[in-house]
């Protein structure tokens, strides 16, 4: 399913915070090159503002093709031989067994305290409800007076709510996210407020859930992990704006539809 081949870079603007969708990994079916790299249009609006290639894939307009997962990905996994590896695949939702990269980068977004870039993967697709579901770790805990108190008293299942914050100097796209009591506990990850909004311009219907809460000593980035649900609207497709489309003419072209994004 392409859920499960289909991996996206941002970059994240040091300065004004702002994120940009950059690249793309895509795994392929191909046996002896299995992996694909590209750059994608937002690389070049990123560029306008500091971006420079990653390292090791210095051209914006080439195809990469690898045999192996490139060090870019390879290094925020962890370590199948870490003891705490099981721990950690649990406060992600998975089994112990899971050993896919891709849904273990998108789901952690591979965040590291020394770059700019995280990673996120598509959501996934309810056939039967016509319901596109994405999960996402809550964003801005540590910055939200009492969040780790509300947080601690959710259980999985309860509804929360979202709340756009236009007023936000940092970014007026901001979205924030309320516990069923209506106080203020995150923030909605940049990576996916402007596909929020696009569903909610084209009138769907959106409801977020608590999916998992992870409790101390759970790094705060991975407290609370919620699932959003939108149903699906003509017209929408995930992740599929201008500065989504590959900048090489020779890139492999995908078509991000609800049917190859079933579980």
């Amino acid at each position: 399913m392409l859920l499960h081949r289909v991996l996206f870079v941002a970059w994240q603007n040091p300065a004004t915070r702002r994120i940009h969708p950059v690249a793309r990994l895509l795994r392929l079916a191909d046996e002896a090159l299995p992996y694909e790299f590209i750059y994608l249009q937002g690389a070049r609006e990123a560029a306008a503002s500091g971006f420079l290639p990653l390292p090791g894939l210095p051209v914006l307009d080439h195809v990469y093709r690898t045999t192996d997962l490139l060090p870019l990905f390879q290094n925020r996994l962890m370590p199948k031989s870490r003891p705490d590896r099981a721990d950690f695949l649990e406060a992600l939702g998975f089994g112990a067994d899971e050993v896919d990269a891709i849904p273990i980068l998108a789901r952690s977004e591979g965040r590291k305290a020394t770059d700019t870039i995280e990673l996120f993967g598509l959501p996934s697709f309810d056939e039967m409800r016509r319901t596109y579901r994405f999960c996402f770790f809550l964003r801005g805990i540590r910055y939200v007076a009492g969040a780790e108190a509300c947080i601690a008293r959710l259980s999985a299942g309860d509804r929360l709510d979202l709340v756009a914050e236009s007023e936000n100097a940092v970014d007026p796209r901001a979205i924030r996210v309320h516990g069923g009591a209506g106080e203020r506990i995150g923030y909605v990850p940049n990576t996916l407020v402007e596909d929020v909004h696009a569903l909610r311009g084209a009138g769907s219907e959106i409801a977020v859930y608590v999916q998992r809460v992870n409790p101390d000593p759970t790094p705060s980035q991975l407290r609370l992990l919620c699932r959003l649900e939108a149903r699906a609207v003509e017209g929408y497709e995930p992740f599929s704006t201008e500065r989504y489309q590959p900048i090489p003419d020779s890139a492999t072209p995908i078509e991000i539809r609800a049917a190859e994004l079933r579980e």
